[in-house]
């Protein structure tokens, strides 16, 4: 079953705890497309928000002005990062360094993976992604941007899209990679469906992040979680590893599902409100 079915099948079920081998699976499915996503494993590394370098042209594209401000605009509160709307009407101001970062916190990773599966490899999905990121502020800057007309999601796949043909002619034709090769440059559909995919893969990752900065879980509950969950060692390896009865493994693994079912509907949340 396709990740993004067993992601909803979780996030849509509110009143029932979370399957162990529903969790299970989208974890390892997880896993196993990490490696093709971004060359880092899911959802233990959650990419890291860097500044535009001032001598990047393209920066400007991010604040309007040939220079970057040495310091972040504390006007907007970055924890207002986890509402769409208020992320949105901060990205107004060209000086509100922090309001983009959290904006590029949210959807430069989906905007690799999305390019990744679209027969990309690393680095041109990275230049993609900046590239798409670009060019999303200046037409936000420019008013072209209407929540009223679409969600967000849908704007940055279709100037993705763009940037992925242009990188296609550049090269000429050449063999798709594995399963990029069934997802259709002109179906619509297809292309929702490959954002999706990567989009339910962050939601994923921010709510892991999220879980480990909580500071309420013991971080070796965390650890036998991610060993027998994420990099798929049996309760027995992940019990010698750590020095822990097998019993407490599977305890481990119960409570942190549990947490982390909330998290990810509390992040789901966050990301549906996109439009």
């Amino acid at each position: 079953m396709p990740r993004g079915r067993i992601l909803a099948r979780l996030m849509r079920r509110p009143s029932m705890r979370p399957r162990s081998d529903s969790i299970e699976r989208a974890f390892r499915f997880t896993k196993r497309r990490s490696h093709e996503v971004s060359g880092i494993p899911l959802p233990r590394a959650v990419p890291v928000v860097r500044r535009p370098d001032p001598e990047d042209p393209s920066a400007r594209a991010y604040h309007g002005a040939s220079t970057i401000p040495e310091r972040l605009v504390t006007s907007f509160d970055p924890e207002q990062s986890r509402t769409t709307t208020a992320m949105l009407a901060a990205l107004h101001d060209p000086e509100e360094v922090a309001a983009w970062e959290a904006f590029d916190a949210r959807y430069r990773p989906v905007l690799v993976g999305f390019a990744r599966n679209l027969g990309l490899t690393v680095e041109e999905a990275a230049d993609v992604a900046q590239e798409t990121i670009a060019r999303f502020v200046e037409q936000y800057r420019e008013g072209r941007y209407d929540r009223d007309r679409g969600r967000l999601g849908a704007w940055l796949v279709g100037i993705a899209r763009y940037r992925i043909l242009d990188v296609r002619r550049a090269q000429g034709r050449r063999a798709l990679r594995g399963e990029s090769a069934m997802v259709d440059m002109d179906d619509e559909a297809s292309l929702s469906a490959a954002w999706e995919t990567e989009r339910r893969a962050r939601i994923i990752g921010v709510a892991m992040e999220r879980l480990r900065n909580s500071g309420r879980t013991d971080p070796r509950t965390i650890e036998a979680f991610e060993l027998l969950m994420v990099h798929g060692l049996t309760a027995a390896v992940v019990a010698e590893q750590l020095e822990m009865p097998v019993q407490s493994v599977y305890v481990a693994k119960s409570r942190i599902a549990s947490r982390l079912q909330d998290l990810v509907k509390e992040v789901e949340a966050e990301f549906d409100e996109e439009g």
